[in-house]
């Protein structure tokens, strides 16, 4: 929960008069280890489903060479994230916050099909509370997301690693692949 806090208090700090809000929802795979083993000496895995939906606090989006050709840019976005991990027999709500840092490639007319497109690649860091024991997780991810032409909308992926603490002390490592559809206002 401090983590969540310290991320909370830290992307406060951005300039939010001239940012406005990007949402992502997705559907992610989560696998989770755990230091018990089972019958054949290998981690018990678990495997979750999950919803979650990320609010960003997006600087504007940088706009198109004015010729044919790339511009590029960097940006950081805080971000919320609301979402459930569900398994087969059990939801868990989560809550939580982060910090993302894009590098933006913007083309005009590029490729062979002269496009015009936005893109980012970005590395995310988010610390999360879940579930009723309120466990701690954190997770770090690689993702790309790309809009074409002045569409506010935009495809994207993001995986990554991700560690839950339960109220055990035991720590859960393990990954996850997310695909989501989003909405940036230009």
């Amino acid at each position: 929960m401090k983590l969540v806090l310290i991320v909370v208090a830290l992307a406060g700090t951005a300039h939010a008069d001239d940012r406005a809000p990007s949402v992502h929802v997705g559907g992610l795979a989560q696998l989770e280890g755990s230091r018990t083993l089972d019958d054949y000496g290998s981690p018990e895995l678990d495997t979750y489903g999950s919803v979650r939906a990320t609010i960003g606090w997006e600087a504007p989006a940088t706009p198109y060479p004015a010729e044919r050709g790339y511009r590029y840019g960097g940006a950081l976005v805080p971000e919320l994230v609301v979402g459930a991990l569900m398994r087969d027999t059990k939801a868990e709500v989560l809550l939580g916050a982060g910090i993302r840092a894009e590098l933006r490639i913007i083309q005009r007319e590029g490729g062979l099909l002269r496009i015009n497109a936005r893109s980012a690649l970005y590395v995310a860091a988010r610390g999360m509370v879940v579930g009723e024991d309120r466990d701690a997780v954190v997770e770090v991810v690689f993702g790309d997301h790309v809009s074409f032409g002045e569409s506010p909308v935009r495809i994207g992926f993001e995986v990554g690693y991700t560690d839950r603490m339960t109220d055990g002390m035991e720590d859960r490592p393990g990954a996850l692949v997310q695909f989501y559809l989003g909405y940036a206002p230009r």
